[in-house]
């Protein structure tokens, strides 16, 4: 495959979110360049309830429910009932605060 210059590019939709971008073959996997900087920071938390971010990370700014969680034996689990859960490398200190706190009001009783 030949990927050309730019005037060679087709419009496809970014596979994550939708987004019109110029790419060099048709596809439906494609990510456009900020959801792949999106997938490098990702910081898995765990699964979650599906649609339900735990009340206590709510505040996080870049927690987000990701489309398929997995469990510890690799085994796909239902999307209607857990989610993964992630957040940017860049509030890794925020979450750790959080659930830090969290622990102490735990212990406290």
């Amino acid at each position: 495959m030949t990927i050309g210059n730019w005037k060679d590019h087709i419009l496809v939709d970014c596979a994550r979110c939708s987004k019109p971008m110029g790419y060099h073959v048709e596809t439906v996997t494609a990510v456009c360049d900020e959801c792949d900087q999106q997938l490098k920071n990702a910081v898995f938390l765990g699964n979650t309830k599906a649609n339900a971010i735990p009340e206590r990370l709510r505040g996080l700014k870049t927690i987000r429910l990701g489309t398929q969680a997995v469990d510890i034996n690799g085994e796909v689990l239902d999307p209607k009932e857990y989610l993964p859960l992630y957040i940017d490398k860049s509030e890794e200190k925020a979450y750790d605060d959080i659930m830090r706190n969290a622990l102490k009001t735990i212990r406290r009783g």
